[in-house]
């Protein structure tokens, strides 16, 4: 079986969905399948042996027409390999099989400018006006015979918006690497915080790139009732608009922005509590890699992720929850941290990239 995988970051640095399309090429060149890959941008740490990569160009510039020049280009590569399968991990319309790790666009419009007016004049916008044009077409598209929903949730919205038949929809939660996160990384707490300055306060940790929708805005609003924590920042995001946030709310000396990190395990290590108050996420590997990691987790009902989240290891919270009441399920985690912990790692073992990979196989092998 000759598999096409298409995304156009293929690399562990970019982020969650980029990396984890790194992962299901792993697994699948373990079963002996040829795995192509087709991608603007490969890097070559960190791919694994054996993998054909299939690099196309688009323009030099930041542009958001860079992605649509994306699809065009990649459309021409998928037809001179001529693979078996086309698995997709972007908003691809010839696909057999499309995994929808992206936000759906049109619903972060809703959430993030629930104004009608204000959605209006963002129709004038040639960006938003493309993307949700891309969107449409990708979900109403005759081509893609399955699309994976990364979890019940956006699969609810994939039908709410698009229509979708519920019969062309697979729900498959994300895996996650066991050698990679794992209650072993525990060894590394004592040098991050010392590289970091902490000593022996509880270290709250928040990994995403995307500052706005994982609502970071919302975590730094509930240091304010945290008295004795810190909060670490690691991802990638405007990190000037949200530390001069930080600075506004009183809460700057307590807040330590890490950036992207490839080495992101050593700081789950490190923690007492994850926190991800997202205002939409279809499936944040950072929570299932943090529950791996042994940590409870404190996550809001806007992201897939909290589906895997259960009262004994976590804290489901709701929409837009107030810093109250964020500040209430962190100290709760913390006050109860070591039966927490246990009982995060022992849910997040239901979910290695194996088990993931075997599902996907036979999805493959039925479309």
């Amino acid at each position: 079986m000759h598999v096409a995988l298409v995304r156009r970051h293929f690399t562990f640095k970019k982020g969650g969905a980029e990396g984890y399309a790194v992962l299901v090429a792993r697994e699948l060149l373990k079963r002996g399948w040829r795995v192509s890959v087709v991608a603007e941008m490969a890097d070559a740490e960190g791919l694994p042996a054996g993998l054909s990569v299939h690099r196309v160009k688009t323009v030099p510039v930041k542009t958001f027409a860079r992605h649509l020049l994306f699809i065009r280009a990649a459309r021409r590569a998928l037809n001179a390999l001529d693979p078996d399968k086309i698995l997709a991990f972007c908003r691809l319309d010839r696909a057999h099989i499309l995994r929808s790790g992206d936000p759906l666009f049109i619903h972060w419009l809703r959430r993030h400018k629930p104004n009608p007016a204000d959605r209006l004049l963002g129709w004038l916008n040639p960006k938003q006006r493309s993307l949700l044009q891309l969107e449409e077409r990708v979900f109403r598209s005759g081509h893609i015979r399955r699309i994976i929903a990364l979890s019940h949730m956006d699969a609810a919205l994939m039908r709410r918006y698009y229509g979708v038949p519920p019969s062309k929809i697979v729900v498959l939660h994300n895996g996650y690497d066991p050698q990679r996160f794992n209650p072993d990384l525990r060894r590394h707490s004592q040098a991050v915080r010392k590289e970091l300055g902490i000593s022996t306060r509880p270290l709250i940790l928040f990994v995403g790139m995307d500052f706005k929708r994982k609502g970071l805005d919302i975590a730094l609003s509930a240091m304010r009732r945290i008295k004795e924590g810190v909060l670490v920042v690691a991802g990638g995001g405007d990190v000037r608009g949200f530390g001069a946030l930080a600075r506004r709310l009183g809460v700057a000396e307590r807040v330590v922005f890490v950036g992207r990190r490839d080495d992101v395990e050593r700081f789950y290590g490190a923690a007492d509590v994850f926190l991800l108050p997202s205002r939409y996420d279809p499936f944040c590997n950072a929570v299932l890699e943090a529950m791996a990691s042994a940590l409870p987790v404190a996550v809001t009902q806007d992201t897939g992720s909290a589906e895997i989240v259960r009262p004994d290891c976590g804290v489901v919270l709701p929409s837009d929850p107030d810093e109250e009441a964020v500040a209430a399920a962190v100290q709760r985690l913390l006050n109860r941290k070591e039966s927490f912990s246990e009982a995060a790692h022992r849910i997040a073992a239901q979910y290695p990239i194996s088990k993931y990979a075997q599902k996907l196989v036979q999805l493959l092998l039925q479309t």
